[in-house]
């Protein structure tokens, strides 16, 4: 059960009341695509209730079938956003090394692992890898966690610079980063870095996966760890039939 509780049986196995609550939308089961607008009164009333929860204002809430379509949708909704706003040449997205995102082509070129370099060529060209925020193995000696953080943002607006932040679609980023090893930030990280990314008008999406639903002490992870995002994806712990389990919910 141990690692199963982590990312997907927060609340244990055999739980009585999941049970009854699950038997009770299955005897509903209200079920329906949403390709045409229309969809089951229950879907409308999580996207209330997610809306209601999010760690931002928001008023959006698009269903994908796992954590890797609900990080792809992201980066979709990205570029079309850019290319209605005439900017289709907005395309570059930010990660981090050590990070998790997801396994399709483009969330697992966002995953900043060893492991996806080899895969088919990956990552796809739109992907930029910044350091890792893991003050134990990246901080220069002496250096301490909040100016470890301060160069990681320096770090961030001269890629940005560099770049060119009229070509940058978003910056994403896990509240705990999960498969790099369980890494929360260091001091004052989010607090550093999110005025550079306001500064030069790109967004912030926290992958909230692995973080969401009070597995940091807050209900989210941006909460915990004073992340203001534009963007949130979660997954893993959302149960509601016959809606599937992950949810983007846009600004």
């Amino acid at each position: 059960e141990g690692n199963s509780g982590l990312w997907n049986v927060v609340l244990g196995f055999d739980n009585k009341k999941l049970i009854e609550t699950a038997q009770r939308a299955y005897a509903k089961l209200p079920a329906y695509h949403a390709f045409f607008g229309r969809v089951g009164q229950a879907a409308l009333d999580l996207s209330e209730r997610v809306v209601k929860l999010a760690p931002m204002e928001a008023n959006r809430v698009f269903y994908a079938n796992s954590g890797s379509e609900a990080n792809d949708t992201v980066v979709k909704l990205l570029w079309f956003l850019a290319e209605q706003e005439g900017k289709p040449h907005r395309r570059l997205l930010l990660s981090r090394k050590n990070a998790y995102h997801g396994m399709t082509v483009i969330t697992a070129s966002l995953t900043g692992k060893d492991y996806v370099k080899s895969a088919s060529g990956l990552p796809v060209k739109e992907v930029r890898h910044l350091t890792c925020p893991h003050h134990w193995r990246e901080a220069l000696p002496k250096e301490s966690e909040a100016e470890f953080s301060g160069r990681l943002a320096l770090e961030l607006e001269q890629t940005i610079r560099n770049t060119g932040p009229e070509l940058i679609a978003g910056f994403f980023a896990e509240p705990v980063m999960g498969a790099g090893g369980v890494i929360p930030p260091p001091e004052g990280y989010f607090q550093a870095i999110q005025p550079v990314l306001k500064k030069y008008g790109i967004p912030l999406i926290a992958d909230e996966v692995i973080c969401g639903f009070g597995r940091t002490g807050e209900f989210w992870g941006s909460q915990k760890y004073g992340m203001k995002p534009d963007i949130v994806v979660a997954s893993k712990v959302i149960c509601n039939i016959p809606t599937r389990p992950v949810t983007c919910c846009v600004r």
